[in-house]
């Protein structure tokens, strides 16, 4: 697109400014919130360049990677992690808006006024970066393309639906090219390092399906189906347009479907590919409207405040909530699961009365172990659902 055209165009499109401005200005007057998923990524990318906080390989590695360039960089933590969001965010509508001059250069602001997005995009959580690679993917050709579907995948493990989709067209040999030249050095890496190259797909998957706590998020057969007839009605009219974006909205959206653990966040996972199918129709600007009036009424997500100022960097912290590793840099020993042995070597302690649900037995009696334990420590801080406790050995 030449300069005159692309002013010509920036200047003369207020159907598509109006709603993102309106979008934009909704989401920078709404706080972020780092926690537990927001603040692990950020653990996860201290870890990989410098062996603070702690290993999380059920994570994808593009977002820890980037959150831990920045902290290396010396930009203060969470407040990088959020500005580096907040830009992502913005840029999303735009990536499809600069490239497309159809319907499709509504894919991004489809996306981004999406009420599950807008809300989750507050956390923030890895579907940022893996739908900005989407929709890099979406709007070029060729290896190129194949790359940024893969890096999508690897910035969020359920993207990768959208890569073999993609290949469903006449540059199929080319983009299949360009996703080899992200897979195979991230497999001969994983077999080098961690010994398995499928390793962190082995543990995202034992995550999502950990048999003690599936009755936390269990939820009913049409929980999705609701969902969406609430907050994107207009994204059933995409069965329609028999495209690979079609198939891979209800490809992924079965997976959800069937599997046990249901989240709302989750709906944006199989969401986008109805997005991307829905703005090559008429309809995708209907959506567009629909969004923003829900958005409009969300309420705002207030971060609770800071409880670990009275943490020291570079101490060692044993807790049941990773959120200390977003705002301090310690070295974090996980107590996320009820057979874990204790271990009281550490500097601080923290219990979270919601760090693990459980509703019987062991559990419940290892979770007041542990909280009886770290409430004999003296306070650091307290709250109706922590509690901070300092090691009366530590002299730091």
């Amino acid at each position: 697109m030449q300069g005159h055209d692309l002013l010509k165009k920036l200047k003369g499109d207020w159907f598509f400014w109006l709603p993102y401005i309106l979008v934009v200005y909704l989401f920078l007057h709404r706080p972020m919130v780092i926690a537990w998923d927001g603040a692990e990524y950020l653990a996860q990318g201290k870890y990989i360049f410098s062996g603070l906080g702690y290993s999380s390989w059920h994570r994808p590695l593009v977002w820890p990677l980037i959150l831990g360039f920045l902290w290396k960089l010396n930009i203060p933590m969470p407040f990088g992690m959020k500005a580096a969001a907040a830009l992502l965010y913005i840029l999303i509508p735009l990536i499809t808006y600069l490239k497309f001059e159809d319907k499709r250069k509504y894919a991004g602001l489809i996306i981004a006024s999406f009420p599950m997005f807008f809300q989750f995009s507050h956390l923030p959580l890895s579907h940022i970066i893996a739908t900005a690679f989407i929709l890099l993917s979406f709007s070029t050709d060729g290896a190129i393309s194949g790359s940024f579907a893969t890096l999508a995948g690897l910035s969020r493990f359920t993207y990768f639906v959208y890569l073999p989709f993609s290949l469903m067209n006449s540059q199929w040999k080319k983009r299949l090219k360009g996703a080899a030249i992200i897979l195979v050095p991230y497999f001969i890496w994983a077999l080098f390092f961690i010994g398995d190259p499928l390793f962190q797909f082995h543990a995202a998957n034992d995550i999502i399906n950990q048999p003690e706590f599936l009755w936390f998020w269990k939820q009913d057969i049409f929980y999705y189906l609701k969902l969406l007839t609430l907050s994107s009605p207009f994204l059933f009219l995409s069965i329609f347009n028999r495209k690979p974006t079609s198939l891979a909205f209800f490809a992924s959206a079965i997976y959800f479907w069937l599997l046990p653990h249901k989240e709302m966040r989750f709906a944006i996972d199989f969401f986008i590919y109805g997005a991307l199918s829905l703005s090559e129709t008429k309809w995708g600007v209907r959506q567009i409207i629909y969004s923003l009036v829900i958005c409009l009424f969300f309420p705002a997500l207030y971060s609770s405040p800071n409880m670990f100022r009275n943490v020291k960097d570079g101490s060692t912290v044993f807790g049941m909530e990773p959120t200390v590793n977003a705002y301090k840099d310690v070295y974090f020993i996980q107590w996320f699961g009820p057979y874990e042995n204790f271990s009281w070597d550490a500097d601080y302690c923290i219990f979270s009365a919601g760090g693990m649900p459980c509703r019987e037995g062991y559990c419940l009696q290892s979770i007041e172990k542990f909280n009886s334990t770290c409430r004999s420590w003296p306070m650091v801080a307290e709250s109706e659902s922590y509690y901070i406790g300092r090691n009366p050995n530590y002299t730091g």
